[in-house]
């Protein structure tokens, strides 16, 4: 029998080193993937020309955002301006110009792209403003906006070239966590009386 260095007992698809990483691979390195996805990380992220800056696959305009991300967080933390007025007047800006543009797309008989509509629940924004205010408090939101732009911009990255271990010892972490929420679960179903349990299961 083959000894296998996989913790998780995963029947592993192809070599680890044949990993292409100009095309994304379909096929699936392991059983268990991190949160259940069917699709590479290139395709979650959209497959398009951003994907491949968050992916590290234009080196160069990703290496310009991290610079241009310290450099406008440095000036900020430097020079005292605060972060969100600046914020608004860059989009006051930018909904000068949008409308400059749609009245002179009227002028010349042209149609405008329509902008992508954003949904999102109720919960979702309370939760992430809520989220936005405890951190806030902790620490400025130029400070909050650099780390939250590095990690968007290293760490799926980071798991596009480790995919396979990382899925592994993801594995590994679910199995033992679904051998422990067994336990538990039959533990506590078996304290509960018997006439409880048929009412339950009818």
């Amino acid at each position: 029998m083959e000894n296998s260095d996989d913790p998780c007992d995963v029947v592993v698809n192809g070599d680890e080193n044949n990993r292409h990483d100009s095309v994304p691979s379909t096929s699936t390195s392991s059983s268990y993937k991190l949160f259940g996805r069917q699709r590479s990380v290139h395709q979650m992220m959209g497959g398009g020309k951003a994907a491949d800056v968050i992916l590290w696959r234009r080196r160069r305009v990703s290496c310009g955002l991290m610079m241009v991300a310290t450099v406008a967080w440095f000036l900020f933390e430097r020079s005292g301006l605060s972060f969100l007025s600046v914020c608004c007047d860059i989009l006051l800006i930018l909904i000068v110009l949008r409308f400059l543009r749609a009245n002179y797309a009227v002028l010349r008989e042209r149609q405008l792209q329509s902008l992508p509509e954003l949904v999102l629940s109720e919960e979702m924004v309370v939760i992430a403003l809520w989220l936005l205010s405890v951190i806030g408090s902790l620490i400025s939101f130029c400070t909050l906006a650099y780390i939250g732009t590095i990690i968007f911009i290293t760490l799926p990255a980071l798991y596009d070239k480790f995919e396979d271990r990382v899925d592994r010892y993801a594995g590994v972490i679910h199995q033992k966590f679904s051998k422990h929420y067994k336990i538990v679960d039959e533990s506590v179903i078996s304290r509960i009386p018997r006439n409880l349990r048929r009412h339950k299961d009818l």
